[in-house]
């Protein structure tokens, strides 16, 4: 199975992870949002360190 981020709207981005049990664990420029079973099905820039640029928001595709 491979894997690869799409980028995506805010309210994209929530309609996808609202409806999952996810857990976000921050880094400095990253933020990775992960189901229970530790799947990365998100993430979005930047982490807690604000890098002066728009958020940005990516979903996890898996084929």
């Amino acid at each position: 199975m491979t894997s690869k981020r799409k980028s995506v709207s805010k309210d994209e981005f929530f309609a996808v992870m609202n409806p999952l049990d996810v857990h976000p664990h921050n880094e400095r420029d990253i933020t990775h949002w992960r189901l229970r079973d530790r799947t990365l099905v998100g993430q979005s820039e930047p982490g807690w360190m604000p890098d002066g640029k728009p958020d940005r928001y990516y979903v996890i595709e898996r084929t």
